[in-house]
């Protein structure tokens, strides 16, 4: 008699559109994420489920909702099914951490498991507690079929150990795109048989893993605050928005924007590529708006900057600082300005209640007031 577990990575989120470290950072889903949700319950209509599982890590949560409302059963959440942690990089943007660690860096790309980043879980750990999880599931469940929702790193690293590989084989395994889906058999001793790996075939191409800018220095951008030595960038990226938004570009107005940087020098960053000033971005409190919500109301990408990935990591950096601040959400103006359409489709942004043209997105997961960094 034996147990069949399908193990799926979870739906794209924050961390992955917006290439942040969030590990065990628990980050917002995305339209398009809870889209790939819905796909994999299709992918799960005719086939039995006694139990669904999940970490209790929102964008896993997100991801078996479906399942578990079209199987009317409840989430069994198991923090073993989290994603290792990253550390101290936990909640940051990659570029950033790329830029201030370049040697531990340069290992993490390469050497994954031989990482020495403070903090972090060894691979040797997330692989036994992987293992654990699943004989348990098992053992909670003998006979019956099972959907564990969980994680990138820690399901290659337990594949490793169920291959009888070192941790050191990580790389010679695909996680896959967000939902794909693995199947371990677990017979009455706990011996445990992989059937197949990362499968997608119920993600339509639509879903599939796009505008991924990759994790290399050269791929993702690291921010700036602005400083005397980067004023004349500064000046010169606030004239490029100016341009953009048909308006006349004074010194005042250039100097007006950065005194909100008094209380949080981060309200105005400059995203950097390879040491290569891309473009300007600020938020703000305002007046107008309920205390808890924060306005991104400068958003300038240069001319070179065309993939919206790399776009969408300087808006995750954006609603981020507003997020340490304390706000719930990020409210945006629909006026053509360039990539906002983009971000309107791919996160969950509503219209502002009582404000037309203005749209707001939630950036603290449900039932949690503020971030956990």
């Amino acid at each position: 008699m034996k147990t069949q577990i399908y193990l799926v990575r979870h739906i794209e989120s924050e961390g992955n559109i917006c290439r942040r470290n969030d590990a065990q950072f628990d980050c917002i889903s995305t339209r398009k994420g809870l889209l790939q949700a819905e796909a994999l319950a299709d992918r799960f209509d005719k086939i039995r489920v006694d139990a669904v599982y999940s970490s209790d890590i929102r964008r896993s949560i997100d991801t078996a909702l479906p399942i578990s409302r079209r199987k009317d059963l409840p989430i069994r959440l198991r923090r073993l099914l989290r994603e290792y942690t990253i550390g101290c990089w936990e909640g940051t943007p990659i570029g950033d951490i790329a830029r201030a660690y370049p040697d531990m860096w340069d290992i993490w790309c390469n050497e994954p498991w031989n990482h020495r980043i403070p903090g972090a879980d060894p691979f040797e750990i997330v692989a036994d507690r992987g293992v654990w999880i699943i004989k348990e599931m098992a053992r909670e469940n003998p006979g019956k079929t099972v959907v564990a929702i969980t994680h990138s790193c820690t399901l290659v690293c337990t594949l490793c150990r169920l291959m009888g590989k070192p941790v050191s084989y990580y790389r010679n395994i695909d996680s896959g795109d967000n939902t794909s889906v693995t199947l371990v058999e677990v017979d009455g001793s706990g011996n445990i048989e992989i059937k197949y790996i990362s499968d997608t075939s119920h993600i339509p191409d639509s879903l599939r893993r796009s505008d991924y800018t990759g994790r290399t220095i050269d791929k993702v951008f690291a921010f700036d605050t602005v400083t005397d030595r980067n004023m004349e960038v500064y000046r010169k990226m606030y004239a490029g928005w100016c341009e953009a938004k048909g308006i006349a570009f004074t010194e005042e107005g250039a100097a007006k924007l950065l005194e909100r940087t008094k209380d949080n020098p981060r309200r105005v960053l400059l995203p950097v590529l390879l040491e290569r000033n891309c473009g300007l971005f600020a938020v703000r409190d305002d007046e107008s708006l309920p205390p808890d919500h924060g306005l991104m109301d400068v958003f300038y990408m240069t001319d070179e900057i065309t993939n919206r990935g790399n776009a969408a990591q300087a808006f995750g950096e954006g609603f981020d600082t507003l997020r340490r601040e304390g706000k719930r959400y990020v409210v945006l103006k629909d006026d053509g300005t360039r990539f906002f359409d983009f971000f309107f489709e791919r996160f969950l942004f509503e219209e502002m209640p009582g404000m037309p043209g203005y749209k707001r997105l939630r950036i603290t997961v449900p039932g949690v007031e503020g971030p956990v960094y």
